[in-house]
């Protein structure tokens, strides 16, 4: 019997959370309406690829792929048959804007509610499919989440530690404790974990609201305070006393202000970061000038756009205090 030609057409699909907990939405184009961020894996391309261009192409952001939430294989027919792969994603920088300029890959996208969707599911031109808030529905219960490496090449190696996780919506108070822990331990891998399940890297800590980079970047634990900015910590979340983390690392370490320093080149608000005055008056330049006397932590803030002749509540500059 002479085989017949079968062609099996691959979709990527991608389910991505904010860290404040909603979901990235994307409304299609020839008034389709609002799906997530989905496409054809192209020729050449793996899942992975395709996911990441997906999203970029319809939402214009860059994502981290968490897992794996469902592989689907559906045949129609003798010929063709249609493979869809749905991935667990957030964003590599939370504060990055969606795309809001029409294209030919989408007409805009925006972070959205469950009740966001429905409400939009009832208005023009309405939800493509359902399968952002039945994913979203059944990850704010508590659903589970295949690892990446369930979906590998034949020559990869096996993988013995299939660890499948829940995404963590919640931030309770061993959740914190744990986390802060973690932080304190200087242990890489407790705080991935701890992002990885969901935990919210600018949420207070404690009674003066530090967050989890405020206590990394006062411990000095410089690969912390880097998996921290990496997973979408913010250096514009200030203290009780109006602090951010640039005025801790101006009495802490270069390095760690550099780090800082690169995150807000990023994000666009350095300017404001850099200069920002704590309830004092004082900016993380007037923190540099007391502990330091100027040398490299001064001159690194300067170089930053740091104003030397802010003046605090005491009506000092940090100029005045070299």
């Amino acid at each position: 019997m002479d085989r017949v030609p079968f062609m099996t057409h691959n979709f990527a699909l991608v389910v991505c959370r904010h860290p404040d907990g909603r979901w990235l939405a994307v409304k299609e184009t020839r008034n389709r309406g609002w799906w997530l961020p989905a496409g054809l894996v192209e020729q050449g391309e793996t899942y992975f690829q395709a996911a990441h261009r997906e999203v970029l192409e319809e939402a214009g952001l860059r994502v981290d792929l968490k897992g794996v939430l469902r592989v689907e294989h559906s045949v129609y027919g003798p010929t063709q048959a249609r493979m869809r792969v749905i991935f667990f994603a957030v964003p590599l920088d939370p504060s990055q804007p969606v795309k809001k300029r029409k294209d030919k890959e989408s007409e805009e996208a925006c972070w959205v509610t469950l009740e966001d969707l429905k409400i939009l599911a009832r208005g023009t031109p309405g939800l493509r499919g359902p399968e952002l808030y039945e994913w979203g529905s059944y990850l704010e219960k508590g659903g589970i989440v295949a690892p990446l490496h369930l979906l590998c090449q034949e020559d990869e190696r096996t993988h013995t530690e299939a660890i499948f996780f829940k995404v963590n919506l919640t931030d309770s108070t061993a959740d914190i404790q744990n986390f802060i822990t973690a932080i304190e331990n200087n242990d890489e891998s407790a705080v991935k974990k701890q992002l990885l399940l969901g935990a919210n890297p600018n949420i207070p800590i404690n009674e003066k609201l530090w967050t989890p980079l405020h206590l990394a970047c006062y411990l000095q634990k410089e690969n912390i305070v880097s998996l921290l900015l990496i997973s979408g910590g913010d250096p514009s979340v200030t203290t009780h006393k109006g602090r951010s983390v640039l005025h801790f690392a101006a009495h802490t370490n270069v390095l760690i202000m550099g780090m800082i320093l690169t995150k807000i080149s990023v994000v666009g608000n350095k300017k404001l970061v850099v200069n920002h005055q704590d309830n004092n008056g004082d900016t993380p330049l007037h923190f540099a000038a007391t502990k330091t006397g100027g040398g490299i932590m001064w001159n690194l803030l300067v170089k930053n756009g740091a104003d030397v002749a802010v003046r605090n509540m005491n009506s000092i500059t940090p100029q005045d205090l070299l």
